[in-house]
């Protein structure tokens, strides 16, 4: 046998010995399995927001801040309970604060059929949500259950951070599923 091809097949060796030791030791960064894909969309008054696959659906990761349904008509600012409970579409800010990152809306504005959901877009069904709950580790007898429903499955889906949250029984926010749910009242 050749010298020189003894010393190749010794270095080649000696360079699979040393990978078969380092590979275990290197490790691929954990990657959050729940987020697996980001976008944006548009509403019909040009406002961008954040979008985000989780499992096999597509959420906004942002709240709306549209004042204008999809038809082109203008949504109403409610100034007082009265009118935020009455019988037409009505949104009110977060907080009251104009700097508010988006708006909240009454049940009229979500179920109008003038759509208030940017083009492509719709308002999530309970089958939707539930689809969602149960990707976040829900199971199936918990999704099915009215009003109160799950354990932990909330904080997978809100803004990270204990202060948001101050006055409910969460303990902590994880938004590990970059869904972004944040806290507010008219």
């Amino acid at each position: 046998m050749n010298l020189k091809f003894q010393k190749i097949n010794f270095y080649v060796l000696i360079l699979i010995y040393f990978s078969i030791l380092i590979t275990p030791s290197c490790k691929k960064e954990s990657v959050n399995p729940t987020v697996q894909e980001t976008g944006t969309v548009t509403d019909i008054e040009n406002n961008v927001y954040k979008t985000v696959k989780i499992g096999n659906q597509w959420w906004m990761a942002e709240n709306l801040k549209v004042k204008t349904y999809r038809s082109g008509l203008p949504i109403s600012r409610a100034q007082s309970d009265d009118e935020w409970l009455n019988v037409s579409g009505a949104y009110c800010l977060y907080d009251n604060n104009e700097n508010s990152p988006g708006l909240l809306y009454n049940g009229y504005v979500v179920s109008d059929t003038n759509n208030v959901a940017p083009f492509g877009w719709h308002i999530p069904t309970d089958k939707e949500w539930k689809e969602l709950e149960m990707h976040l580790g829900m199971t199936q007898p918990d999704a099915d259950k009215l009003n109160w429903r799950g354990t932990h499955e909330g904080e997978k889906l809100k803004i990270e951070g204990r202060e948001p949250w101050i006055g409910s029984d969460n303990v902590w926010a994880t938004n590990e599923s970059g869904f972004t749910a944040l806290a507010g009242s008219c």
